[in-house]
């Protein structure tokens, strides 16, 4: 149960955010793998700036 008191909203969210083959995907999991392809892009796109060459 998340709540947030100032607004007076409270959400009830279940760990498991779906099923893809019958294997449960976790919320965890879908915010760490977001987390990585933002950092390969942002070195991606910054790798011009540090000049590295792949």
């Amino acid at each position: 149960m998340i709540y947030f008191p100032g607004f007076n909203l409270s959400f009830s969210i279940h760990s498991i955010a779906f099923k893809l083959f019958g294997v449960p995907i976790y919320f965890y999991a879908i915010c760490i793998v977001l987390g990585i392809i933002v950092a390969i892009g942002l070195s991606y796109m910054s790798k011009e700036k540090f000049e590295i060459r792949i």
